[in-house]
Formats: C-alpha cells, sequence, structure tokens
C-alpha cells in the first residue's frame, strides 16, 4: 500500500511541493503556539519529542517525495536539522513561552534520519523487484 501512495505522489510532483510547502507552514504554526494551546498528555512518554520525530520526518518526506530526482539524500537531511534549529531560535526569540531546547532538535534530527531511512528502504525494495 505504501510504494503505490508514493507512485502516486510521484507522479503528482506540484501536488506534491505544494503540500510539503503547506507542511512546512503548518510546523512552523504548531511550534509557535503559546504553550498554553498545547494539550496536556498523560504523562510517561515524551510527547513533544515524539511529536517533533513525526512533524519533522514528514517534512523530510514530503519535500524528499517533492524532489525524487535529486539522488543526494542528505542536503535535505541537513535542511530538515536547520529548520527545526531555526524553529527552535523563533520559539527562544519570538515567543513569549516557548524556549529553545536541544532536545527538540536531537528529536527533529531523529524525524529526518528516520523518514530518509524508511524512504531509502522502499526504494531499495521497488528496485529490487
Amino acid at each position: 500500500m505504501i510504494p503505490g501512495i508514493l507512485r502516486l505522489l510521484l507522479r503528482h510532483k506540484r501536488l506534491t511541493r505544494l503540500g510539503a510547502a503547506v507542511w512546512t507552514l503548518v510546523i512552523l504554526w504548531l511550534c509557535t503556539l503559546s504553550s498554553k494551546h498545547i494539550p496536556h498528555l498523560p504523562g510517561g512518554l515524551p510527547w513533544d519529542k515524539l511529536a517533533h520525530i513525526l512533524l519533522f520526518g514528514f517534512f523530510y518526506g514530503g519535500w524528499r517525495l517533492a524532489f525524487p530526482t535529486v539522488k543526494n539524500r542528505w542536503p535535505l537531511f541537513l535542511v530538515t536539522v536547520l529548520y527545526g534549529f531555526a524553529i527552535e531560535c523563533i520559539q527562544l526569540y519570538a515567543t513569549a513561552d516557548r524556549s529553545f531546547e536541544w532536545a527538540d532538535v536531537l528529536a527533529d534530527a531523529c524525524g529526518g534520519l528516520l523518514a530518509l531511512w524508511m524512504l531509502y528502504r522502499v526504494s531499495a525494495t521497488e528496485t529490487a523487484r
């Protein structure tokens, strides 16, 4: 099922690029929300870090699918990490009740790396067929 969805996204590059751009803005919006608008979740799991992993995993995946002919995956991974770093700087300097956290930047990088690995595995499986 996943490779079928990926094939569909690869055929509609403009739509995929628009989706990646919108997702980039959604991340900016979510990460600059006042902390009083963020729901309190039950303890036990690092919900904030899991959210960063998902947000930036989809960020990497969306932009990777938007430009599938680019062979080198690592510059986009670097952009993912730098965007996460920039978001943390915005939280520090442009929001009243948010702060910079290196752990969030690490979670962003983990999300990008996880997406990089997953897309690599899917493409390797498709190539082997």
